[in-house]
């Protein structure tokens, strides 16, 4: 009897110490697709993937949220080379602060806008996921050519998570807490 107490006393106190999971990364069933992306000196074809990230941010009251999407050990810039989506509303967004305490997004999709493709890679793409398309459809910057969910191009393109892994990316969140002077650093490794 005593060391069963012991042993319950002991998982209540290291669950207890276990430091809250914010961020958790999950496979989306959302599109993969193609777009043109059009800036001030160039234009290329982007490989949109759907990385789902599912949040827990609205169960204290959090006073400021930043954060840092690294890709292959380098900071990537909000809006040119990364954008955020709330998955409920499909809007985008760039900063966190906007949504306020309590109203934080449950799921977002980060979509990286330097997933290049060249023009014979785009027209191997369409003709094995979505043949009816072309990609003369591609010439704006809202025109886009779905694909297939992001789970099953996982499931067929190996090679590219095998790339994508060669040097960890992470999304990594500072959070400051209402009241408090703490600040709380809490990363996730992007797993492709």
């Amino acid at each position: 009897m005593k060391n069963q107490a012991v042993l319950l006393l002991s998982f209540i106190l290291l669950s207890s110490c276990a430091q809250k999971r914010y961020i958790t990364e999950v496979i989306s069933d959302k599109e993969v697709s193609i777009s043109l992306i059009k800036t001030f000196n160039e234009t290329y074809f982007n490989l949109n993937i759907p990385l789902e990230f599912h949040l827990d941010l609205n169960s204290e009251k959090l006073y400021s949220i930043g954060h840092y999407y690294i890709k292959g050990n380098k900071s990537m810039l909000k809006g040119d080379d990364y954008l955020f989506f709330d998955a409920n509303t499909n809007k985008r967004f760039l900063l966190f602060d906007g949504f306020g305490a309590f109203n934080y997004p449950k799921k977002i999709y980060l979509y990286d806008r330097q997933l290049r493709l060249s023009k014979e890679e785009v027209l191997v793409l369409i003709n094995k996921y979505n043949p009816t398309a072309t990609i003369d459809e591609l010439q704006t910057k809202n025109d886009t050519i779905k694909l297939i969910s992001y789970k099953q191009y996982r499931n067929d393109n190996p090679k590219f998570l095998e790339d994508m892994r060669k040097i960890p990316d992470s999304l990594t969140f500072s959070i400051y807490k209402s009241g408090k002077k703490e600040n709380i650093l809490t990363s996730t490794k992007i797993n492709w």
